[in-house]
């Protein structure tokens, strides 16, 4: 027991480290106009300033954007105009001729757009704003030209033009993350059923028929299809992948709260009482309303933060800390459990052994998972290399833990739906024992 829990701690440590030292999720690089050695936005002759004028006629910022593929996501412009020597605030309509090219010559856009802005006195920044969101992707590089339509107002002086665009290795980084758990998760199902083969389903114990749930809720939330959202454009992937995340989520919940249950009220098997449905009712709940938040996020946040953050939104907002609520109070609801449960099994020496071992990956679960939505870092929300792998990590160690904890007993030519050595049967106990 004591070197399985070893193993679990040094592989969350890995995981840690692999994914502090992961690929950055966006990149974005910024150039300024006016282009001054001393980054000032106070236009001087070259060679203290060796850009040009925005505000001089004819004058066009022209970017070529290469290196695109569908692990790009996207690519965006962002615009940050500087006051030119204003006595006042002002706010001004600036008018902005922008035409993309596709290659060398196909053009894509020639359009003209007018953004409201406000600008301080002095030389300070106005309103930074997304000129160019670029989803659709069908060609390698791209040919920007931006040029002012109203540059005679002399408001305008300097522009900071931003281009980013998702991180082509973070992309690979999530997909690869995916793909190998997934491959992972589904040989544990195929060696659990091979394992269990010669019990017939009726011999199978609770936890053991909740450990293949879990088994296939594990393969899902690693998402044989998670590659696909960067092939396919739409909905659909992005939805998919909400679905399966949720379903590990509940499932773990429901798996949680019924096993320490079980413990604290002695029973063999679970009843569709009261407090189980109750169980079901907010479980459901937070499952239908994740899931909704979960593709909202997809939609709205991964695939172009420069919009500003998905939490900006007012629904999303709404939704989220409602969805986060609940959420929250189903994890304080298990901890609750691990808590109550801690007294009734201490006078059962035979069960102190089975509840450490079953509460302990219970309570970092959830405690990481606490963690993670205060830091705004669970789940589809502003994901990072570090919280990309840890939370998948932790998702396929709690599961392989739970996995070893109810693997079946082979004693000679006989299994038995028990756990998988004497040790184990000394760990778990038997449910007659209860």
């Amino acid at each position: 027991m004591i070197a399985v829990a070893v193993t679990a701690g040094v592989l969350m440590v890995i995981a840690i480290i692999v994914g502090a030292t992961g690929p950055r999720v966006y990149d974005s690089q910024s150039y300024s106009a006016y282009n001054c050695q001393n980054g000032s936005h106070v236009w001087s002759p070259p060679p203290a300033c060796i850009g040009f004028q925005p505000s001089q006629p004819g004058a066009i910022w022209i970017q070529e954007i290469d290196g695109i593929t569908q692990l790009t996501r996207f690519w965006a412009v962002q615009l940050t105009p500087y006051s030119n020597n204003l006595v006042n605030n002002t706010i001004y309509n600036l008018q902005l001729s922008v035409q993309i090219y596709g290659g060398e010559s196909s053009l894509l856009t020639n359009t003209t757009t007018t953004m409201l802005i406000e600008c301080p006195a002095g030389n300070g920044a106005c309103t930074t704003f997304t000129l160019i969101d670029q989803q659709v992707l069908e060609n390698e590089f791209y040919i920007v030209q931006v040029s002012l339509l109203n540059p005679n107002d002399n408001i305008i002086g300097d522009i900071v033009y931003s281009v980013w665009r998702a991180h082509e290795k973070f992309s690979s980084f999530e997909i690869a993350i995916h793909l190998t758990y997934m491959v992972l998760s589904s040989g544990l199902v195929i060696f659990y059923l091979y394992a269990m083969r010669t019990l017939s389903l009726s011999l199978w114990t609770f936890e053991q028929k909740f450990l293949f749930i879990l088994l296939i809720a594990l393969v899902l939330s690693n998402n044989p299809f998670f590659g696909f959202q960067y092939i396919v454009s739409g909905w659909f992937f992005p939805f998919l992948n909400s679905v399966f995340s949720i379903v590990f989520l509940c499932v773990f919940s429901l798996y949680s709260m019924t096993i320490l249950d079980k413990m604290r009220l002695e029973y063999t098997q679970p009843g569709m009482g009261p407090g189980y449905i109750l169980k079901l009712a907010v479980i459901g709940t937070f499952g239908a309303l994740g899931i909704a938040l979960f593709t909202w996020i997809n939609l709205r946040d991964r695939k172009d933060p420069v919009l500003g953050p998905a939490l900006a939104v007012n629904g999303i907002q709404v939704l989220f800390y409602f969805v986060s609520t609940i959420f929250i109070a189903i994890l304080l609801w298990i901890s609750m459990l691990v808590v109550i449960t801690a007294p009734i099994v201490s006078g059962k020496r035979y069960l102190i052994p089975k509840f450490v071992f079953t509460s302990a990956p219970i309570s970092i679960y959830v405690f990481s998972v606490i963690i993670g939505i205060f830091a705004g870092t669970f789940g589809p929300l502003n994901p990072t290399a570090l919280s990309v792998m840890y939370f998948n990590t932790l998702n396929n160690v709690f599961t392989a833990l739970i996995a070893y904890s109810y693997w079946p007993k082979i004693t000679g030519n006989q299994q038995q739906a028990v756990t998988g050595n004497e040790e184990e049967q000394r760990l778990f106990g038997d449910d007659s024992q209860l």
